[in-house]
């Protein structure tokens, strides 16, 4: 089973979703955030926002074999797990 690729989550540290997906992209690696637009109000303007759905949460389609190309940005990540097995995200 670890030849097929799945969708796996990641937990980041919060505030880096977006840095963490650009990494995993940077190394070929397929990624996913989630994100929608908010609108924040600050004294002098307001600013749209892409805002993660999940936060402190990306998305990540590897095969567990593959996982080498994840591992430098350990620091800032972990898998998510249930006991000592990764959980896979299904439909």
């Amino acid at each position: 089973m670890s030849d097929v690729p799945r969708w796996y989550a990641v937990y980041t540290h919060p505030r880096h979703e977006m840095v963490v997906t650009k990494q995993l992209e940077s190394r070929s690696v397929e990624a996913f955030l989630p994100t929608f637009v908010t609108e924040s109000r600050w004294k002098d303007r307001r600013v749209r926002i892409q805002t993660p759905v999940f936060p402190a949460y990306v998305f990540t389609r590897i095969k567990l074999a593959e996982r080498s190309k994840v591992e430098p940005l350990a620091a800032e990540m972990t898998y998510v797990r249930h006991s000592a097995i990764f959980a896979f995200v299904t439909r």
